[in-house]
This record gives structure tokens, sequence and C-alpha cells, in this order.
């Protein structure tokens, strides 16, 4: 071989070699920035494998609640990678952006450097919601859920408090970096402490109505429903360690609620569940909706433009739970509900080339079993064992009631980021 060709050769594989690496830093990035965004692990998969289709770069990923495991290139030689992602929860915004550039890559609109570099500038964004924001977001969910619960104006009065004491502690927490589970117990024990003062002041009070408004936010419901779907879709170590997390964060708020009773009167009980609601007038809901709305823009870290998306994903959900409750029962009527909301998630996605997660997150955190939890946990407060377990089993079986109902609406619809 002569100089000139050898030197050609060499070329050639130097260029190959730096884009093979572009590759590898492209999939990584890609994948740890949409993990951090709350996809779950079997989306996660879909998206991969479609973008590395495309760059012709074999990728194997294996992905938990807490990090991930990125194979490129051959079988018999990859480039292997652990990944350490903290859990973050939802954040659509990042996820409509993130979402927006794998199919730019899956469409050959983007190279791999560029759509690094565009990776690397929405993850280096700041955040679009402050301190502010969060608190408020915090007390129009919990005054929104309380009139959904059932409650009358004590109750809701109590919520409004409830939140804004959560909030407070969750932009403390923020500030000072604490870890989540410390967050959970400090919050719950707030939210049972004032719910025990209200309960002083007025015995009329049901008890479990504020104490599960202003702590929606915090339950696990959403990651209940998540971990039952990565299990349905085979991925059992995502799905189990998603699940043990839940089983910690209820644990933790359960003794959280302990601590704040016992702070406000360690000699008296609390009667959480009390007498039967008094329901607010009928068209507060409208108001609440639009709260909830607002509420999930800001938790879930939307953008204002997909602040009608929430509010009509709210409002479908609501409607469908309520109707199918009463029509179909406590069981079948949440699986109407999530096959409902599904549907409409997947034609939103086609229509407006956006994630479906724009619809699902906000909806779900309407249809998810947390007040189910919170009911659990009050019945064990106030020693009644046997509707606290009953309530437990009742939540789990909600979960999957939406998990069927959101698989068999995701089978109907081809998930693709080439169209």
């Amino acid at each position: 071989m002569s100089p000139p060709d050898e030197q050609r050769w060499k070329s050639r594989a130097e260029v190959e070699e730096e884009a093979f690496r572009a590759d590898v830093e492209l999939i990584a990035a890609l994948a740890k920035s949409l993990h951090s965004a709350g996809l779950p692990a079997h989306r996660l998969e879909t998206t991969l494998a479609q973008t590395a289709e495309r760059l012709g770069t074999p990728t194997h990923v294996f992905a938990l609640p807490t990090g991930l495991m990125v194979a490129v290139g051959p079988e018999t030689s990859p480039v292997t990678m652990l990944l350490r992602v903290e859990p973050s929860g939802s954040h659509l915004e990042r996820l409509a952006r993130l979402m927006a550039i794998a199919r730019g890559i899956v469409r050959g609109q983007l190279d791999a450097p560029e759509a690094k570099r565009r990776i690397d500038f929405v993850m280096g964004a700041r955040p679009h919601w402050g301190n502010a924001a969060t608190v408020a977001a915090y007390v129009l969910s919990a005054g929104a859920f309380s009139v959904f619960f059932g409650g009358a104006q004590l109750e809701i009065f109590t919520a409004v408090c409830v939140g804004l004491a959560v909030g407070l502690i969750a932009v403390s927490m923020q500030q000072l970096r604490t870890r989540t589970l410390l967050f959970q117990l400090f919050a719950a024990a707030a939210a049972a402490s004032i719910a025990n003062v209200a309960y002083r002041v007025d015995v009329d009070l049901i008890g479990w109505i504020p104490l599960a408004s202003g702590l929606i936010i915090l339950l696990p419901g959403l990651a209940l429903v998540d971990g039952l779907d990565e299990l349905a879709h085979g991925h059992l170590a995502s799905g189990g360690s998603r699940l043990a997390g839940v089983g910690v964060a209820l644990l933790v708020m359960g003794f959280g609620a302990v601590l704040g009773t016992v702070l406000v009167d360690p000699s008296s009980q609390t009667d959480y569940v009390g007498n039967l609601p008094k329901h607010a007038e009928a068209w507060w809901i409208g108001p609440a909706l639009v709260a909830v709305a607002f509420g999930s823009m800001i938790r879930f870290r939307a953008r204002w433009r997909d602040f009608w998306a929430a509010l009509g994903a709210s409002t479908l959900a609501l409607g469908a739970a309520r109707l199918g409750t009463h029509y179909l029962g406590p069981f079948a009527g949440p699986f109407a509900a999530a096959f409902l909301l599904g549907s409409a998630a997947n034609l939103y996605a086609i229509a407006f080339r956006q994630p479906s997660q724009m619809i699902t997150v906000p909806g779900l955190a309407m249809l998810v079993p947390g007040s189910f939890g919170v009911r659990s946990l009050a019945s064990l407060l106030s020693h009644d064992i046997t509707v606290g377990v009953d309530t437990a089993f009742h939540m789990v079986l909600i979960a999957m009631a939406l998990v069927c109902g959101i698989l068999i609406s995701n089978s109907f619809f081809r998930e693709s980021l080439h169209e």
C-alpha cells in the first residue's frame, strides 16, 4: 500500500471513529435527559431504539428509576455506560422539546453534534417556574382536590392552609437540597397538624379530605401507575424498584402523619374519617378544574401554552371517572376513564406532534388513587384496621384498572417518531 493510500485509509478510519463517538455521546445525552424528564422505561427504550436505528448504531438500554445502563455499538465490543439519574418527576416542557429533537434525528433533519448541542441547551435552561409559582401550585391543587373529594367550605379552607404549608416546606427544602423522603416526612407532619387543629375547632371536619388534598401532589400515585405500567411491559427491575419506592414513600408519610397528630395533642385521637362529606356548591367544580389545571401546569413544569391541554385532560378525566363509576362501578369506571384518556392523548400526539404525556400526566393525576392511600392511612390512624387495609387493596385495584385502560388504548395507536 502506497503512503497516500495509507494516509487516506487512516483518515477515513478517524472520521468513522469520530462519527461513532458523536453518536455515543448523543445517545447517552438523550437517554439521560429523557429519563430525567420522567419518561417511563418502555417508552424510553422505544424512543432510543428508533433514534439508534436512524443513526445506524446498535443500542441496548437497561433503565431503573435512579439510573441507566447503555451499551452502544456491536455486541462483541460495545461502549457500555452507567449513568446516574436523580428522579425529579415529570418535566413536560423538557419532554416536549427533547421528543422534538429525537423526532428531528429520526427524520434526518439533525446530525449528532447539532442534536447534542440542542439537548445540552434544553437541559441547561433556567427553570420556567419560580418559588412563588411552586407554592401557588400546591395551594391551587389542594383547594381544587378538596372540592373534587366532596369537601365543603371548612374542608376547602383547611386544605388551602395545608397546601400553603406544604408548598412553603417544598420551597425551603428545595433551597436546602434536602432529600425527597425528608420533605415528605415534614410535609405529612405539617398536614396532619393543621388537620388536627382544624378538627379541634370544628369536630364536623372530615379530616381525610384536607389531608388528602394537601398531600395529593406528594402521594406516589403516578409512580404507582408507572410502576405497574412498566411491570405490564416486562420491565420487572424498573417496575419493581418504582413500586418499592412507592411503599417507602407511603411509610414515611404515614409516620409523618402520626408525628403531626402527636405534636398537636398526644392525649387524644382525631376521627379522620368522620361523617359523610357536605359537598360544596355544584358550580365550584368549574373554578376547581381551572385551578387544578394551573396547578398541574406548574407542578409538572409545562409551558403556558400547555394549560389548555392540562385543562382538557383534567376535565375529561374527572367527567369520565364520575360517569364511569356511576354507571359501571368503582373498578370498571376508572378503567373506562383511563381508556378514554389514553385514546385522547394518542390523538393529541398525532394531531399536534406532541408527547402523549402532555395529556396523560395531568389526566392521570386526577385519576390516580392517591386519595385512597390517605383514606387508608386515616383509617389506620383512627384504629380502624379493617377499613384501612380494605381501602389500600382498593387503591391497588384501581391503579391496575388505570394501567389496563392506558395499555389497551395505546394498543390501537402506533408509537413512532417518523410521523
